[in-house]
């Protein structure tokens, strides 16, 4: 885009109008009805990324016609360009809110997800609900750490144990705790790089002071033949989506179920993200061993969260 050209659109309106035709380019984000609610969003997180300033939403259509700086339309061009070609908004802005927070993300972890909300608001209500606050919990795999450190703001006195078996997913995990926690992240959330080759439950193992009260996973559950987007399929780590080409869909799931009964009190709790496809034979994996479960949707009314509690307690 020329001088002259640029500076007709150097206002929060024309910046709106160039991200749309950008974007307008990529028949799936059309066809989704992405475009609007992208271009508004790469549309701010340009103009922070050079200002420094942090805008809300409503800014934009209540003030339209607000500066919008020459640099941040060359960044809100760029990215827009990319997101067209197939890239992931958050990669392309390097982050993704959940819940209170905003987590850093990049290539090598998986992007947060509301479905993942869904899963810790519902072990925040159920612990919450319990005689006592939960002082130990337990997470098969940290990823961004959107999970654990949303549970350690929502529990002060909690501490996690968290596997993982990705270096790059492990230094967004970190980085993130000390960003939303702060200095004290440490002394509450102890990482465990866990070997490709162990068991899923295995590193904890001679790790836990005393049995912990919860376990919480977003474990990989995505099916080779699920529909799933190009983009994610591009661009997402493969290992936190997908079981393996050579185990059943339910491995994570029943190495879940048998390590929650070597690691949590009598009374603990299991808390755990699921595909609704498999919602059925999940359910039933832990109500045929012993366990009193429950299944609940998320904000698309499909089945997601199971919370599951050993029968009798």
């Amino acid at each position: 885009m020329g001088t002259a050209e640029l500076s007709s659109v150097l206002n929060f309106r024309g910046a709106l109008r160039r991200a749309r035709e950008i974007l307008e380019t990529n028949d799936s984000l059309v066809k989704k009805g992405l475009v609007s609610t992208e271009a508004e969003q790469l549309v701010l997180a340009a103009y922070r990324r050079i200002s420094g300033a942090a805008l809300s939403r409503i800014r934009i259509f209540t003030d339209p016609e607000l500066g919008y700086p020459s640099n941040a339309m060359r960044q809100l061009e760029d990215w827009c360009r990319a997101r067209a070609q197939g890239a992931l908004l958050q990669h392309l802005i390097g982050y993704q809110v959940f819940l209170d927070h905003e987590y850093a993300v990049g290539p090598g972890v998986l992007v947060p997800r509301p479905e993942t909300e869904a899963l810790v608001l519902k072990a925040i209500e159920v612990l919450r609900s319990g005689t006592g606050l939960p002082g130990t919990g337990i997470e098969i795999g940290l990823g961004s750490g959107v999970i654990s450190v949303e549970l350690l703001c929502a529990f002060p006195g909690l501490r996690m144990l968290a596997s993982e078996f990705s270096a790059e997913a492990e230094s967004y995990g970190r980085k993130n705790a000390e960003n939303v926690l702060g200095n004290e992240w440490a002394k509450r959330l102890e990482i465990l790089r866990a070997p490709e080759s162990s068991s899923i439950y295995g590193v904890f193992l001679g790790k836990l002071r005393s049995p912990a009260d919860f376990m919480i996973s977003n474990p990989p559950y995505v099916a080779y033949d699920d529909e799933i987007d190009d983009d994610v399929l591009k661009s997402e780590p493969h290992a936190a989506l997908f079981p393996g080409p050579f185990v059943e869909p339910l491995y994570f799931y029943r190495g879940i179920a048998e390590g929650a009964m070597r690691l949590l009190k009598p009374e603990g709790w299991v808390f755990l993200e699921i595909p609704h496809e498999r919602a059925g034979p999940i359910g039933e994996l832990f109500t045929n061993n012993g366990w009193a479960a429950n299944i609940f949707t998320d904000l698309t009314g499909r089945d997601r969260v199971l919370a599951a509690r050993r029968k009798g307690i």
